[in-house]
């Protein structure tokens, strides 16, 4: 009983220290113990919210994919949790990882394609050297081709065996006829041994 005295006129002496009327001072025209109550419970209230906002966490936001195309901006970023945003960025990472990884494909093709491209480029060059090199030995061939010719037949030539003889073919047995057929009477025939033919 005396302890709580004694901290009862302590608390009397504190608040007249500080200038706050107690007790009598306070009935006759200091603060009265309403507002003194108020004052408390706000002071409680401010208390409450500044250890909630201290103690509570950013709203959980949907982060996007990467993939999508879409990214959080600046003010999005600042927003996020701890947690949030160390997951937005490990996510970003991840994302760049395979665009570099897609980079480094791109150019592995290019520099096949490339090669490839050098190949066909050398093949190309290769068949239109041997095109020109066949169309000039053709073209001299025909330049060297000589003109008729005057054949003897002998023993069982025909037209056809002649054919094969001079052109390599038996289906050009027509141009001997052609150019012979006034002394030719008939074409499927052996040809008399010592007659005189031309060859075109």
């Amino acid at each position: 009983m005396l302890r709580a005295k004694r901290g009862s006129e302590a608390g009397r002496n504190a608040c007249r220290a500080n200038g706050f009327p107690f007790g009598e001072a306070a009935a006759r025209g200091g603060v009265p113990g309403t507002v003194r109550r108020a004052a408390v419970a706000a002071c409680a209230v401010c208390c409450g919210l500044l250890f909630f906002l201290g103690c509570s966490q950013a709203p959980k936001v949907e982060l996007p994919a990467p993939e999508s195309g879409k990214f959080l901006t600046l003010e999005e970023q600042r927003a996020l949790s701890r947690g949030q945003l160390k997951e937005y960025c490990a996510m970003l990472d991840a994302y760049l990882q395979e665009l570099r990884d897609d980079v480094e494909l791109a150019r592995s093709l290019q520099d096949s394609l490339s090669a490839v491209g050098d190949s066909l480029q050398t093949e190309q060059v290769r068949v239109s050297t041997e095109s020109r090199r066949i169309e000039r030995e053709t073209a001299e061939a025909k330049s060297r081709r000589p003109g008729p010719v005057t054949y003897q037949v002998r023993e069982g030539d025909t037209l056809t065996s002649l054919a094969n003889l001079f052109y390599g073919s038996t289906a050009d047995w027509r141009k001997i006829y052609e150019a012979n057929k006034e002394i030719i009477s008939d074409p499927q025939k052996p040809l008399p041994a010592g007659q005189r033919i031309t060859i075109p």
